[in-house]
């Protein structure tokens, strides 16, 4: 996605720069030393392109689940022990009523904060991890 996007490329590359104190004409192996966690923690832009990138193309573009116990769900639907539930969430990034009328755009800034913080979404809304990282397991 970002060689498809450059300004978000650029973005990113600035981000790197300011965060590392690097500058274009540094080397590999300076980019590795000062890319560390605590960097990398530091990284919202990067942090919200890799999360944008997810929600258009999730590893898993399919899954499913089974219902241990008979429940109600929000919108009335109901499903009962041992249904099978599956969901996708490749098309579930697409869509509009959850993600607004720019839902196929690639914009990370949707993950960015009005301080230019990088902002996590409702667990069930960014499925690219399921509900969270660890869950699938």
């Amino acid at each position: 996605m970002m060689c498809k996007h450059l300004d978000v490329q650029e973005k990113i590359a600035q981000e790197v720069r300011e965060v590392t104190g690097l500058n274009n004409n540094s080397s590999a192996d300076e980019v590795a030393a000062n890319l560390t966690e605590e960097a990398l923690n530091k990284m919202q832009y990067l942090h919200a392109a890799l999360n944008e990138t997810l929600r258009l193309y999730p590893t898993v573009s399919m899954n499913a689940r089974i219902c241990f116990s008979d429940d109600t769900w929000l919108d009335g639907d109901s499903v009962k022990k041992g249904q099978l539930v599956i969901y996708q969430p490749y098309s579930m990034g697409r869509m509009k009523f959850i993600w607004g009328d720019d839902a196929e755009e690639f914009r990370p800034e949707r993950w960015i904060d009005e301080n230019g913080n990088f902002q996590e979404e409702i667990p069930f809304k960014f499925l690219a991890f399921n509900a969270s990282p660890g869950i699938c397991l």
